[in-house]
């Protein structure tokens, strides 16, 4: 089920975060790279670089592909033979 997907994704990912920062000794100097894209649902106002949100342990957020359609995204996946999820296959466009 997609929301299970989600859900455990989300969870597995916090769960990450709190422990790299914990091996951090506490300091903020993390950042994660996601596919985020402008329109996606969580998306709202993002920048390319966008702080955590309150609730979750500090870091930077980076946005490299904000401006991306969903087409540049898989022609850069394509042109470069990346490995990607095979659920994009059987029809999801939006996973985790």
């Amino acid at each position: 089920d997609l929301l299970m997907l989600k859900n455990c994704t989300f969870v597995v990912g916090l769960e990450a975060l709190t422990r790299a920062g914990a091996e951090n000794n506490g300091r903020n100097s993390m950042a994660f790279v996601l596919g985020t894209r402008v329109g996606d649902p969580n998306c709202k106002d993002q920048k390319a670089f966008e702080p955590s949100s309150d609730w979750m342990p500090p870091f930077m957020r980076v946005n490299p592909i904000l401006d991306w359609t969903y087409g540049s995204v898989w022609r850069f996946l394509r042109s470069f033979d990346l490995e990607y999820c095979s659920l994009y296959d059987e029809g999801y466009t939006s996973l985790g």
